[in-house]
């Protein structure tokens, strides 16, 4: 029988190359690089290394007898704190410099959530529609140690109590056992709850559960598979047909999945150090790219956050990729300062690390509530508050959430009001604000359907479309025409209804950070919005939509293309670049409601005959 320890663990050159993969496909996809939609899978090929690494140390020691928990910590601990200590330090100190009050109130909760490992439980409890967006936060990618290090806690512990006689068989049974379930979680969250489905550590045990299967597999081999170098070329196409072609159709763990995570277990398992494969992997520019690719991984996010929080346009492709040496150049310098002394426990004993690193964790989470308890540090930007309260990203959302009074509750209409009938999610509930704020609220009898394709309440929708003076349909920036909007418009134009609306798409800043700035020295900046709002617009005008098309980027841009995103009185329009603040309501309003399609609402309220209600302005 072959050295078990020996055999599962010694220095494999070709998995540093796949590290190296891994990483660089994950930098790639988070700098938005062509050809890289499917680069998030670079973080599931490094869950399967974990596996199989990690298992195999602990096999191999709970074979000769040297296994020790605290032994085992204290290698995590070296090879994993050191480093994200360092990287939260210059993200908090990046953080105080470059980002608003809000998003850096949200970092100070991610950089407590990191060190407790528990990102990935943070971002899972905070997900919804008016998050922020997670190219502008710097530690989103730590999620995925979250999901490791609670691997951690309890794989030693596993693997403790299943040793002694028949430990591989009773291994095996139990990591199959669990990795089977965890994939029926992973596929039936994959519909049904896809966020907490990607990020939480029951949908992906599975993958780190494949990489110990294999290992485990392992410890009986006394030589290379048959055919092996065929089966390593199959892993690896595996993986990079994945990539290339999976792209955005994947977002969580689910059925295919299963082609880059069997992929990289062949390439693990069918080890061949002559093939072809493991010499590609095992060349000198993957092998150093793999030696560094923690502390390139670490560092990468937390790089491009800062460079788009720092643009009122999105960077371009190419601004994104020239910065990707320079992370390695970064992760390099980490290697040498920051990672190797920790490793090597006669520089740094063991009393040493943990007074160091205890040290260091109570800071920084000081740090982080810091930055959460004082609102992102508002001090900073006090000025701005005063001056423009609305402009703060809690209260858009306030604003934006609070039309949901107008939610259809069945109620039969006030014939003594204009009956308004708006479909649509935040972008319609925006309309609604710009109507309150141009006429008042209480002007108009509002109806809100969330749901603009709920078939269940057609026959609702058609009743309240007949004794509707305007029905309107609003939705987010992007989506352009759809089919649902073409066949509820003429479902309702048949039933009866006189006049409806479809709201074209809107957008502004890509980043408000640097137009805040310019607020206090009275500037009012023009930007492109992102390019899928122009498009959008442009496709939207030729469709035959049954009904009137109300161009609100066609309003509001300039002959650039450029759109504002502070009012003429220096308000913010939009914190988060799509929806309104009450500011930004006002300012929209008049112009918007400008436009023919709406003469219906002027009609109607001239008929009220209420001497209170202001005309447009």
């Amino acid at each position: 029988m072959p050295d078990l320890a020996r055999s599962s663990t010694s220095y494999r050159a070709d998995i540093d190359g796949l590290r190296a993969i891994a990483v660089l496909v994950v930098m790639f996809y988070h700098a938005h690089l062509p050809g890289f939609g499917g680069g998030f899978l670079g973080v599931d090929i490094f869950f399967v290394i974990s596996g199989f690494l990690i298992t195999g140390i602990i096999a191999g020691e709970i074979a000769n007898g040297s296994f020790s928990i605290i032994g085992f910590y204290d290698r995590r601990a070296r090879r994993i704190l050191p480093a994200l200590f360092a990287t939260l330090l210059l993200t908090a100190i990046g953080g105080w410099a470059m980002m608003l009050p809000g998003d850096l109130r949200v970092l100070g909760q991610s950089i407590v959530a990191t060190v407790a490992f528990a990102n990935n439980i943070l971002l899972w409890k905070t997900s919804g529609y008016f998050d922020i967006v997670n190219d502008f936060k710097p530690l989103v990618h730590t999620w995925s140690l979250a999901v490791e290090e609670q691997y951690y806690l309890f794989i030693p512990l596993l693997m403790a109590l299943l040793s002694g006689p028949r430990f591989r068989a009773r291994a095996l049974f139990a990591m199959g056992a669990l990795s089977l379930a965890s994939f029926a979680i992973a596929v039936i969250d994959a519909e049904r709850a896809p966020v907490s489905d990607f990020l939480m550590l029951s949908s992906r045990l599975w993958e780190i559960g494949a990489g110990s299967l294999v290992s485990l597999a392992l410890r009986e081999r006394s030589a290379a598979l048959p055919r092996a170098p065929l089966l390593s070329a199959l892993g690896l196409a595996m993986i990079l047909g994945s990539i290339a072609l999976l792209g955005e159709t994947l977002s969580a763990p689910n059925w295919a999945t299963l082609i880059p995570v069997i992929g990289t277990c062949l390439l693990l398992g069918a080890h061949a150090p002559a093939g072809p494969v493991a010499r590609l992997l095992g060349t000198p520019p993957l092998r150093a790219i793999g030696l560094i690719s923690y502390s390139a991984y670490l560092l990468h996010q937390p790089l491009f956050a800062f460079i788009r929080l720092t643009s009122l346009a999105e960077p371009a492709p190419r601004v994104m990729a020239a910065t990707i040496p320079l992370i390695l150049a970064v992760a390099a310098l980490f290697w040498w300062v920051i990672e190797r002394p920790f490793r090597d426990r006669r520089r740094i004993g063991r009393r040493a690390l943990v007074a160091m690193l205890a040290s260091a964790a109570g800071a920084l989470l000081a740090l982080g509530f810091a930055f959460h308890l004082s609102d992102g540090a508002l001090g900073r930007f006090g000025w701005v508050k005063q001056a423009d309260p609305g402009s703060m990203p809690t209260a858009e959302k306030a604003y934006n959430e609070a039309t949901y009074r107008y939610l259809e509750k069945g109620t039969a209409p006030d014939r003594r009001r204009p009956l308004l009938l708006v479909f649509g999610n935040s972008f319609a509930r925006d309309f609604i604000n710009m109507i309150d704020e141009q006429w008042g609220r209480g002007t108009f009898d509002i109806r809100l359907r969330s749901d603009q394709c709920d078939t269940e309440s057609a026959a609702l929708d058609r009743r309240l479309a007949m004794n509707a003076t305007l029905v309107v349909f609003g939705s987010g920036a992007g989506l352009g025409p759809t089919t649902c909007y073409i066949e509820q418009a003429r479902s309702m134009r048949q039933a009866g209804a006189r006049h409806i609306v479809i709201l074209g798409t809107k957008g502004f800043a890509f980043n408000n950070g640097p137009a805040l700035a310019m607020l206090g020295a009275g500037k009012t900046p023009m930007v492109i919005p992102i390019d899928h709002v122009r498009a959008a617009s442009i496709a939207a005008r030729r469709v035959d939509w049954g009904a009137d098309y109300a161009d609100i980027y066609g309003r509001i841009a300039d002959a650039q293309g450029r759109v504002p995103v502070l009012t003429p009185e220096g308000k913010i329009i939009s914190t988060d670049g799509r929806h309104l603040t009450q500011a930004g309501a006002r300012w929209l309003g008049p112009i918007l409601l400008a436009d023919r399609a709406f003469d219906p609402l002027r009609v109607a309220l001239s008929r009220t005959n209420r001497s209170a209600v202001p005309p447009i302005r």
